[in-house]
């Protein structure tokens, strides 16, 4: 399982950061295992340019913790404006999709990663009432 999110620096707003961090839980077995980088953004750009290149170290880690690829990724992407769906999935999940493909291929594995990429987004406005009385205190 893999977060990403984009924070943006309050004193210099051309400074943005981009950190991932990754849980490697093999097959359910022990204690999970940990995986986190950041990456310098330039004039505070949410969409990222490191996202393959990040991905492919968390693999590498898990590879070597474990002696072969995940079988699955589920991806969770924080940070994401409503008008820059369709650009982060033309650019950011398109060029991840691609560099697990040749990671994958490299050691051997012709099968598909099995790849989930999610995009949370907080700024909802659906609220829920109780339609007969005021709620509890």
């Amino acid at each position: 399982t893999v977060g990403f999110d984009v924070c943006h620096d309050t004193k210099d707003k051309s400074k943005s950061f981009g950190a991932m961090v990754a849980t490697f839980d093999y097959e359910n077995k022990g204690v999970p295992k940990y995986f986190s980088t950041v990456s310098q953004h330039t004039h505070g750009e949410e969409i990222s340019n490191y996202l393959p290149l990040n991905t492919v170290k968390a693999l590498d880690e898990y590879r070597k913790e474990y002696g072969e690829l995940p079988k699955r990724i589920i991806f969770y992407r924080d940070g994401v404006g409503e008008g820059q769906l369709h650009y982060v999935y033309e650019h950011e999940v398109k060029s991840i999709v691609e560099k697990l493909g040749e990671v994958y291929k490299k050691f051997g594995n012709d099968q598909d990663v099995l790849f989930t990429y999610f995009i949370v987004s907080k700024r909802i406005n659906t609220r829920f009432f109780e339609r007969r009385n005021n709620p509890k205190p």
